[in-house]
């Protein structure tokens, strides 16, 4: 994610995927930053290779925070069947650019925070650079998380029940959700989520007020019946997946497609610090 100049505020953000330029990252509040261009950041569980003269592949073990959080996301399961892979590609110049992260559209295939994530009783201000694929096995509903810890049972256990995803095939954060049918604490976007290319996904809680979602062009849906969620206490066991699906036992809800960036605020930004 670079912040767009001469201006800041939401713009080319993911110019990075094209482009290398200095990044523009504000730090103040940040507690969560992966990031797949950063290839120091990234520890593989197999040797290095090619499939072809252009694309760089490796099987991924962890991703390294970058925030003071010290959070990293490690993966849920070791067999290289559920392994998220790292793709990296040749630009025109010869260089290699355009990083992400592939997830395979299983609940195993995620990769989970260390530590939990305190955003459940504050603002927060959430990016995400994705690549989202409509599969007919994986995702035939268009219902996957980027990330979250929502998934049955919805209670009894330590999780948030909060997933910053696509549900029907729209944009859609979900807060404090307690069953299969709750969406009362919710903002779902109005326009259908676009497939088969990078997207920007910028969620944000403004607590006691609303709820909203972003996409490139800038504010795209707000909620306000919910007065932005009922807080959720922190609770340490609590743990976010990235890439995961909705439910552990089956593929339901499970993302099939690339994740280039999390970046992760408990705070709100301005329109100056949006990036």
């Amino acid at each position: 994610i670079r912040a767009r100049s001469p201006s800041r505020g939401l713009g080319d953000v993911y110019k990075r995927q094209e482009e290398d330029v200095s990044p523009v990252i504000p730090t103040e509040n940040q507690i969560l930053w992966l990031d797949a261009l950063d290839m120091d950041t990234i520890e593989f569980i197999a040797a290095t290779g090619y499939n072809d003269t252009s694309l760089f592949v490796n099987y991924v073990y962890k991703l390294i925070d970058k925030s003071p959080s010290q959070n990293d996301a490690v993966r849920v399961n070791s067999s290289t069947a559920y392994l998220p892979q790292y793709f990296r590609l040749r630009l025109k110049s010869g260089a290699y650019n355009n990083a992400s992260i592939q997830f395979k559209g299983y609940y195993q295939s995620g990769l989970t925070l260390s530590k939990a994530m305190d955003i459940g009783r504050t603002d927060f201000s959430v990016y995400i650079v994705a690549y989202s694929v409509r599969n007919a096995s994986y995702n035939p509903n268009s219902n996957y998380q980027f990330m979250g810890d929502y998934n049955t049972p919805y209670s009894g256990s330590s999780k948030y029940n909060i997933s910053f995803g696509v549900e029907g095939g729209y944009k859609h954060l979900i807060f404090n959700k307690q069953s299969a049918s709750d969406y009362s604490e919710s903002v779902k976007s109005d326009v259908v989520n676009e497939v088969n290319k990078w997207g920007l996904y910028y969620y944000e809680r403004d607590r006691g007020r609303e709820l909203r979602l972003y996409d490139i062009n800038g504010l795209e849906k707000r909620e306000e019946s919910a007065y932005g969620g009922t807080d959720i206490n922190y609770n340490s066991n609590q743990r976010f997946v990235i890439g995961g699906s909705l439910n552990q036992s089956y593929r339901n809800g499970a993302f099939f497609g690339n994740i280039s960036e999390v970046l992760v605020y408990n705070k709100l930004h301005s329109e100056e610090e949006r990036l």
